[in-house]
């Protein structure tokens, strides 16, 4: 078929038959006999195959503790946790929600993020001995919808909740309209962004501003009483 061995075919005797194994990669021998007749090599018998990497193993398939595809080792929880459903995950070990295509060897396949994560592609490359790690790794980038949402001191915000962003996105926003009372009120913003926990993944941050009480203002006094209490007077002394 052409596939190099590479290396040379070797110096031989007329008539005798020399054998070479496949290059790295590739499965099968070949063999070729220097002809005395013609004092040259005859064509080559035989073929090389490429190797392929088919869908990796499920976990369940390396409880016997091999790896079986040349990637993780059956022993890393992490990878055999998320290789249940899916077994394409990144090198953190984040499952992305599909499989390894199959390839042959010297392929690379790739992946992209799954839903609601950044980062990746994911690319994984088909070896001589099976899959290789993959390289190349997603991060969680959404920060969902909380309810109850509190101010910087743990004051309930009434039924405010902080909304669902994803991180990079302008910080969420919160009027102090809580507990908005004749007896107490309440005035001020806060504000909650979505960034990066250590691992890089999207987390709520600490929440920022207070909401601060309202000065009270006097209420006018009511002169209405004293105006009927005086025209009352008067009547009274006219009638007299």
């Amino acid at each position: 078929d052409g596939v190099s061995l590479g290396v040379s075919w070797p110096d031989t005797l007329f008539d005798a038959t020399v054998e070479l194994p496949c290059a790295e990669g590739f499965d099968g021998s070949v063999t070729r006999r220097c002809d005395s007749l013609t004092s040259t090599w005859a064509a080559v018998s035989g073929a090389c195959v490429r190797r392929s990497c088919g869908t990796p193993p499920k976990a369940d398939d390396e409880a016997g503790g091999g790896d079986g595809d040349g990637g993780a080792a059956a022993d890393n929880s992490t990878t055999t946790r998320h290789r249940r459903a899916f077994d394409a995950f990144d090198a953190a070990g984040t499952v992305l929600g599909a499989n390894w295509p199959f390839k042959y060897f010297g392929d690379v396949a790739s992946l992209p993020c799954p839903v609601n994560h950044a980062g990746g592609p994911v690319t994984r490359r088909c070896g001589a001995d099976g899959w290789e790690a993959p390289v190349g790794t997603c991060h969680f980038d959404v920060c969902f919808m909380v309810p109850g949402a509190e101010d910087g001191k743990g004051m309930a915000l009434g039924i405010e909740s902080w909304p669902r962003l994803t991180m990079g996105d302008p910080p969420a926003q919160i009027a102090c309209s809580v507990a908005d009372t004749a007896e107490t009120q309440y005035e001020g913003t806060v504000k909650r962004t979505c960034g990066p926990d250590e691992d890089g993944h999207a987390a709520w941050q600490a929440v920022v501003g207070e909401c601060l009480e309202k000065p009270k203002t006097d209420t006018p006094a009511d002169d209405d009483g004293a105006g009927e209490g005086a025209d009352a007077g008067a009547g009274a002394g006219g009638d007299g």
